[in-house]
């Protein structure tokens, strides 16, 4: 079963007053991912409102390290420089060029084949 399917199900039965064990029974899993579930629906729903709702969890993070709590602030960030891949653990070329698409701007001039690009950990060229 896929989980946009199951997080449905599970949702609506709770909606019913079904109980975690119940909704195990009846779909076929154990009680502990029904909760499980119905926890990550619930999420769902929360970051929906959220500004950096779409963005992976890796992004998030980094925006939130920087203070950054708006889109504008963020897409100034990337255009100055301020945002750009290797500047911190874990945020490469695709964390980078995927903030990029969301925000809708042009990704720097950070080439994956560029020569001028060092590794900040051990001063590779990339």
């Amino acid at each position: 079963m896929k989980l946009a399917e199951s997080i449905k199900q599970v949702t609506d039965l709770r909606a019913k007053g079904w109980t975690y064990q119940s909704i195990a029974n009846a779909l076929g899993m154990s009680k502990q991912r029904a909760h499980q579930i119905d926890v990550l629906a619930r999420k769902r729903e929360h970051d929906s409102g959220l500004w950096t709702n779409g963005l992976s969890v890796r992004n998030i993070k980094i925006l939130k390290k920087l203070n950054i709590n708006s889109r504008d602030v963020a897409i100034h960030a990337v255009k100055v420089g301020d945002i750009k891949p290797f500047k911190w653990a874990n945020f490469g070329y695709t964390s980078y060029y995927d903030l990029c698409a969301w925000l809708g701007v042009e990704p720097g001039n950070h080439s994956r084949n560029s020569t001028s690009n060092k590794c900040p950990h051990c001063g590779q060229h990339l």
